[in-house]
């Protein structure tokens, strides 16, 4: 897998690839895919996913799938309601453009809104993050690794404790990056994770394309308290979605989107430079019922994000079929300790339910080299 994803698309096709591995143990076969960033964004393509797979494992002709089920529960979810959207977004988009070209002094303050919005935030909010050992040049190669936990275990700590399932996830990585930087001997306070948010509308579900706005969270790895450290990063990101972190991002992007594609680019590139964050962490609800392909049961998710150049380690988080699994995608090279972090994120997670007073998470042993049946 790591061979896999260490190889970038093939720029004169389209912009994703999906292959089948056969012969894994007791006879099962897993799909992995690869899809470009500027097609779909997690939450589509857990969704394209239930379009590609059954509810069933012998569907009747005609039988309702996953994908009709979600579409029949949004607002707007009509073919009708995407086409008008559609050509509203990108009307409007081109009028915006024709008018900045129209009138230069349009141009002038439109540049100007946008880096005066992106610097407020920068100098707000978003503040240069730390430098450690995992935010080093990184190479071609990827090592990969994976922790599964019954999703039912983290809905009882979240009740518990407090706070979201995504609160649970953050807090869990902070563990791992806590032993993974102990390991090395590297004295890190905290990391900042850019958290992507969804900004879809209930409409626009099923559609192809990026809707995402971002957090910045700050996870204090420093805390050796696990409950205190879930706590501080339980209250932080709780701080930041009831403030304006998502909505000033996304103002952000809104402006740039109405200037020419060279102003876009560099407003683009000034919002989300590597600087200003150490890793990304993604979490993406998929299905909570099992799916299948050609009458085989999916019996695992392994979520992959793409590392950002400078950015070692990414994690992607999904929860499918009552289970919640991380995946760490890791540069081969600088990472090579990559199960350090991953046994780490075990051991968080074991001590956020002694914490909570429930029954304690069994270590998975899933290793680098022993991740069956992936999809995403």
């Amino acid at each position: 897998l790591g061979d896999f994803f260490s190889h970038r698309l093939d720029r004169s096709r389209p912009l994703w690839e999906t292959t089948m591995l056969e012969g894994l143990e007791e006879g099962r076969w897993a799909l992995v895919t690869k899809v470009h960033h500027c097609l779909i964004d997690g939450i589509s393509g857990a969704e394209v996913a239930s379009i590609l797979l059954d509810t069933e494992a012998e569907p009747d002709p005609g039988a309702t799938t996953l994908a009709e089920v979600i579409a029949s529960q949004k607002e707007e979810a009509s073919d009708l309601g995407r086409v008008a959207r559609l050509r509203g977004v990108m009307g409007g988009a081109v009028r915006g453009g024709a008018t900045a070209a129209r009138h230069p002094r349009s141009v002038a303050s439109l540049l100007s809104q946008s880096w005066a919005m992106a610097e407020t935030l920068v100098r707000d909010e978003l503040m240069a993050a730390p430098h450690t050992s995992l935010n080093e040049a990184i190479g071609a190669t990827r090592r990969m690794a994976a922790v599964e936990v019954p999703l039912e275990d983290v809905k009882r700590v979240k009740r518990e404790l407090g706070g979201t399932v995504n609160d649970v996830a953050l807090a869990a990585t902070a563990g791992g990056l806590r032993r993974l930087f102990e390991e090395r001997g590297e004295g890190v306070d905290h990391v900042r994770a850019m958290v992507p948010v969804s900004v879809r509308a209930a409409g626009e579900s099923l559609a192809l394309g990026n809707k995402v706005s971002s957090l910045f969270v700050d996870l204090v790895v420093a805390e050796p308290d696990p409950l205190l450290r879930y706590r501080k990063i339980a209250a932080a990101s709780r701080e930041l979605k009831s403030g304006n972190a998502t909505a000033g991002t996304e103002a952000v992007i809104k402006v740039a989107g109405m200037t020419p594609p060279m102003i876009q680019s560099i407003v683009a590139r000034l919002m989300f430079t590597p600087r200003l964050f150490n890793l990304t962490i993604t979490n993406v609800p998929a299905s909570p019922i099992p799916l299948y392909a050609l009458g085989s049961r999916m019996r695992r998710v392994v979520p992959l994000v793409p590392i950002f150049t400078g950015h070692a380690v990414g994690v992607a988080v999904v929860s499918y079929d009552g289970t919640l699994s991380f995946g760490l995608n890791a540069d081969r090279d600088t990472v090579a300790d990559l199960e350090v972090m991953r046994a780490g994120i075990e051991e968080s997670l074991a001590e956020l339910q002694a914490c909570s007073g429930t029954i304690s998470i069994a270590p998975q042993g899933h290793s680098s080299a022993q991740i069956p049946q992936p999809l995403q």
